[in-house]
């Protein structure tokens, strides 16, 4: 067995890379790190020109890589994502908000057919007092099967293509749907109209 070209130490499996004896590199782990580390500092641009190169050519390695790592290091990867939500709060918040405006744009667009969404009855355009309607009534059903509606609910229209059996009304239009149909689980709400 020959001896690691820097240190002298005996190289054996585990402590050098086999590929590196078919490429005739002799050294030992820790000398070929200090090494990769100075050649990494020295040239920090190309050294990750190749880490993006190998990680582009394995992305089944990266993967596993990634799925080892995460598991070894759970709780301070799990302490940092806390920390980072605690200390970002007024960002994420507004970033949360601009996703959940933009999905129920997406969904409203979607069921409106058109670019802008508005009320299949009136045509009503503001986004704020728009909704989605269940056409044939089963809305609290399906709501307490999701565990909530809004957000949740344009995520499941999302998540399931688009189904057909949903329509887009004003709130008001919608409680007129739900008098005109007698709707209401309650007989005296049905009765108002």
């Amino acid at each position: 067995m020959r001896p690691c070209r820097k240190c002298s130490s005996p190289l054996t499996e585990s402590n050098s890379r086999p590929t590196d004896w078919a490429n005739r590199i002799y050294l030992c782990r820790t000398c070929d790190n200090e090494e990769r580390n100075e050649r990494r500092a020295k040239n920090p641009e190309a050294a990750q020109a190749r880490m993006k190169k190998w990680r582009e050519a394995n992305p089944e390695k990266v993967r596993e890589r990634g799925a080892v790592y995460r598991e070894n290091h759970r709780v301070s990867i799990n302490e940092k994502a806390r920390e980072y939500r605690i200390n970002n709060r007024p960002h994420l918040k507004v970033i949360r908000l601009q996703w959940k405006d933009t999905l129920k744009r997406e969904v409203m667009a979607h069921y409106s057919g058109g670019p802008v969404p508005e009320c299949k009855r009136c045509h009503y355009l503001d986004l704020r007092a728009l909704t989605i309607d269940h056409i044939e009534g089963n809305g609290s059903a399906h709501r307490r099967e999701l565990k909530g509606g809004g957000v949740r609910m344009y995520q499941w229209l999302k998540a399931n293509n688009y189904p057909l059996g949903f329509q887009v009304l004003f709130m008001n239009c919608q409680f007129i749907k739900k008098c005109e149909n007698v709707e209401h689980s309650n007989p005296v709400k049905a009765n108002l109209g």
